[in-house]
């Protein structure tokens, strides 16, 4: 599963051409699951669209992103290439980590999201700033789940 900043994503696949994922089909997977999909259309492009029957496996279960809240409450929006992806936290974690709008935070997902409803999740560190840039590694290394001892090695 590969995601596409824009809100797209295709399953990659090795013995056929890649399928094509509506912004739909994209709301209960992040970047890197693998997944059971079925091809069920082409599209005027040529490119044939999937279907996500199933997440057999998540690559990962913890992710970095700034906290955000809207009239609905409090979420965590993730950068490229999950930003399609924003993950719910409550109000009660949100304040017990003294958790600021705007500030970058570890999450850990409690609940996959589905075709309904967004995951949800607890946030378990409030990052400093931004412009740290061993945050901004990190960060980098955790959405694209590359394995940190690498980082450290250089």
């Amino acid at each position: 599963m590969s995601a596409h900043p824009k809100g797209f994503g295709f399953v990659l696949l090795s013995d056929m051409p890649d399928l094509f994922l509506h912004e739909k089909q994209m709301r209960w997977v992040f970047n890197g699951d693998t997944v059971d999909a079925v091809g069920t259309s082409t599209d005027n492009r040529g490119r044939t669209e999937g279907r996500i029957v199933d997440v057999v496996e998540r690559r990962q279960n913890n992710f970095i992103g700034t906290l955000a809240r809207d009239e609905d409450g409090y979420c965590v929006e993730l950068g490229s290439p999950n930003n399609h992806q924003p993950i719910t936290v409550t109000e009660e974690n949100v304040q017990a980590m003294n958790a600021k709008q705007g500030s970058p935070v570890k999450v850990d997902v409690i609940d996959w999201p589905n075709q309904h409803e967004f995951a949800t999740g607890k946030i378990t560190e409030v990052l400093s700033d931004d412009n740290d840039r061993e945050l901004i590694i990190e960060t980098t290394l955790l959405n694209y789940d590359i394995p940190s001892d690498l980082a450290k090695q250089h």
